[in-house]
């Protein structure tokens, strides 16, 4: 019984993490403007998807090594 019910809650632990990682990375966008690649965010009134290009074309600093964006 008592492997069943870790099995199931390993599963769901599983299955909820991409989410939660994703919920995570909006909020640190919104929160402290440093938003994680292929996030929607606006910058300069323009809605855009965070990558390299949008990030460096509006004069933003690109973090390389962890794909990040300061947009603030």
């Amino acid at each position: 019984m008592n492997t069943k019910v870790l099995i199931i809650i390993f599963l769901i632990l599983f299955l909820i993490k991409p989410a939660y990682t994703k919920f995570v990375q909006i909020n640190m966008c919104l929160d402290i403007g440093v938003c994680a690649e292929g996030i929607k965010t606006k910058i300069d009134n323009d809605l855009v998807e965070i990558n390299e290009q949008n990030c460096r074309k509006y004069n933003r600093i690109w973090i390389e090594e962890t794909q990040l964006c300061k947009v603030k």
